[in-house]
């Protein structure tokens, strides 16, 4: 059974930063422009290892990341990310 990454996409995150993957033709690119790491699909399952992801320089990056329907990488955040409404806890 191939992968579908459509089925799990709000589910999986980068491991190293808790940003938002994203698909590409050699795997999955975390969108974080400080993490940069792409992660492996190996016979069909990701390989969400940071030690097994690939740290791409940041011209490598931004073209991978800014190619996905031409939008730009840029304000992604981790998903666990506090917004300033859940800052407050009064």
């Amino acid at each position: 059974m191939a992968y579908d990454f459509e089925a799990v996409c709000n589910l999986v995150v980068c491991p190293g930063c808790r940003t938002s993957l994203q698909p590409c033709e050699t795997g999955l690119l975390c969108l974080n422009e400080d993490c940069r790491r792409l992660y492996e699909i190996r016979d069909g399952i990701p390989v969400l290892l940071t030690d097994s992801a690939t740290q791409l320089s940041e011209e490598e990056w931004a073209i991978k990341a800014g190619s996905r329907n031409g939008s730009s990488p840029a304000g992604n955040k981790p998903v666990d990310a506090p917004s300033p409404e859940t800052d407050d806890p009064g």
